[in-house]
């Protein structure tokens, strides 16, 4: 071996001796890269005029009148307000975020963002049950699935419920093994 590959060769060795330390170098890169990619494809448009505005609306609706429902603008409803035409989980969650940071569209994107990579994480401990080969790949393939890298920072709602599907899948294996009926409420928590 030559002395000039000595330096990165002990250098990739200590970052994956410890399975912790190249997943938090996966997942790191991972957000850092959700979150460059949308602030540059959103830079010639309105964010919340993008994707799935009716959410944004929503929140607004529910910022402004304390009532969650869309606002019937085509007329191919009856009803002036439509309150049950969406979940409403994804639509108070924007209105939290955009109540506490003015809808700031980089923090929104860095939030949905660390969802997603907190996503990966939950993906990283199921499958650490199999073994932590397994578990490094299921995360890192997660971490940079093209579709989540696209849309789980976008104003959409499947960073928030695919978080919340896996924690309620991982807090339902703890339960069974654990046999602790707290993990299933909390499994049931997270599903809603």
């Amino acid at each position: 071996m030559s002395t000039s590959s000595r330096p990165i060769s002990r250098v990739s060795d200590q970052l994956f001796l410890k399975p912790w330390v190249g997943i938090v170098f996966v997942l790191c890169l991972s957000f850092l890269f959700k979150v460059a990619l949308r602030l540059f494809l959103s830079q010639n448009m309105n964010f919340w005029e993008s994707g799935y505005s009716f959410y944004y609306k929503m929140a607004l609706n529910f910022l402004q009148t304390g009532e969650l429902y869309l606002q019937n603008g085509h007329g191919l409803y009856l009803a002036e307000k439509l309150y049950a035409i969406r979940t409403p989980i994804y639509p108070l969650f924007i209105a939290i975020i955009g109540k506490l940071t003015h809808f700031s569209v980089v923090t929104f994107v860095a939030v949905q963002a660390l969802i997603s990579t907190l996503t990966a994480v939950i993906v990283y401990k199921i499958t650490a049950r199999f073994s932590s080969k397994t578990a490094f790949l299921s995360a890192s393939l997660y971490a940079f699935y093209p579709y989540s890298l696209f849309h789980d920072t976008q104003l959409q709602e499947n960073a928030l419920y695919n978080f919340l599907s896996l924690v309620s899948v991982w807090c339902l294996l703890i339960s069974v093994e654990q046999r602790k009926n707290l993990f299933s409420l909390m499994a049931g928590l997270a599903l809603g």
